[in-house]
Order: structure tokens, then C-alpha cells, then sequence
């Protein structure tokens, strides 16, 4: 079994870090300080994600396919020759680099699809990045899943239970506060998924 590590660091200054551990034909992400669990079947076409707001608890089924263009231009990481791959992203343009030598398709947060796992990966405007911190092999890995009751969705249905909590939330401040104008334009999120499929 073997697991990478990712440091994801935001343009803010926040940073966590991510484990992405690939079991068989399974690779599960565990992310510290955060209570939440990526399972990922080999053919992308499973994947749930376990998340939480409000104090209720999600798994969301997500099955779009990232579309890439993978160039010839390549360099060194962590000793993995790696090769650069494009994508567009529900609104946000990324740059990637993946490597061949582990055949897993699979990267950091929801970026896979490529025919090697990526060790690298950043916007275009680098307000998210993420590089690979380590690579090990383990013959014992304990994985537990979040013990909750939890809510079944896909992401179209969460994604608007979730814009419509904080536009409910942001108005009640609003009716509090005359100096607070909110404008309902779920389209423009200051998220790392700014625009859905649906909306375009």
C-alpha cells in the first residue's frame, strides 16, 4: 500500500495537509484538522465526498471527468519524472504535474483523471497550491470513516442546499445591519469552485 502526502497552501497563508492512501483499487483521502473523507474507485466514476455544515453531515456523490491536455514538458519531483497536464475547472484554469512511474489517476483535492498520480498542482493565479510532501510505502494502514448520520446527495442538490444557507445566513445579517447590501449571484463564489457545469 502506499500513501502521499500533500501541503496545500492558499494565497491567504493557510496551509493543511492531505494523505491520500491507495488501497487495492480504492484510494482514500484523509485530510487533517478537517472532518472529512474522499473515497475514489479506480474508474472515477464513484466518488463521494464527506463533508459537513451547519452542524448536518453530507456525502455527495461528484462524477464530472476532468477534460486535460498533456504536454511534453517535464521536470523532476521528488525524483518521479513528471509531465505538465491543462485543465479548466469549474471556473478556475489549473496546471498540474503528474508522473507515470505511479500508476494511479489521482491528485490532490478533486484534480485526477491523468494517466499517473500528480505531485503537483496549482491555479493560474497560484491562490491554491498544492505539492507533494512525501511518498511512502506501509503494510498497515488503519483508515477510519467518520462515524455520522449521514445526509445522501449529488453535488448539484448540495451545492444548493449550501448557497442557499449562506445566502439565508448573509440576509439575516443584512436585516440587521442597513449598511449590508446582499446580492444573490451563486455564479460568482469566492470558492475554490467559483462556477458549476450547470450554470454555464
Amino acid at each position: 500500500k502506499k500513501t502521499i502526502t500533500y501541503k496545500q497552501t492558499n494565497q491567504d497563508g493557510t496551509v493543511f495537509f492531505k494523505t491520500v492512501i491507495f488501497m487495492d483499487n480504492i484510494a482514500i483521502l484523509k485530510a487533517y484538522n478537517e472532518d472529512d473523507v474522499f473515497i475514489l474507485t479506480d474508474n472515477l466514476l464513484n466518488r463521494t465526498i464527506y463533508e459537513d455544515f451547519s452542524q448536518r453531515y453530507f456525502a455527495i456523490t461528484d462524477t464530472l471527468k476532468l477534460q486535460w491536455e498533456v504536454s511534453n514538458e517535464n521536470k523532476l519531483i521528488d525524483r518521479y519524472k513528471c509531465f505538465k497536464a491543462i485543465t479548466v475547472f469549474r471556473g478556475i484554469k489549473w496546471e498540474a504535474w503528474f508522473t507515470y512511474e505511479i500508476p494511479y489517476s489521482y491528485g490532490p483535492w478533486k484534480l485526477n483523471g491523468l494517466p499517473g498520480v500528480i505531485l503537483q498542482a496549482n491555479d493560474v493565479n497560484k491562490v491554491y497550491t498544492f505539492n507533494v510532501k512525501n511518498i511512502k510505502i506501509d503494510n498497515l494502514i488503519s483508515v477510519n470513516v467518520p462515524e455520522k448520520n449521514f445526509e445522501i446527495l449529488n453535488i448539484q442538490d448540495y451545492v444548493k442546499l449550501k448557497d442557499e444557507f449562506y445566502l439565508n445566513l448573509f440576509e439575516s445579517v443584512a436585516r440587521d445591519d442597513r449598511d449590508v447590501v446582499i446580492e444573490r449571484k451563486t455564479n460568482l463564489r469566492n470558492t475554490i469552485e467559483p462556477k458549476y457545469e450547470w450554470e454555464e
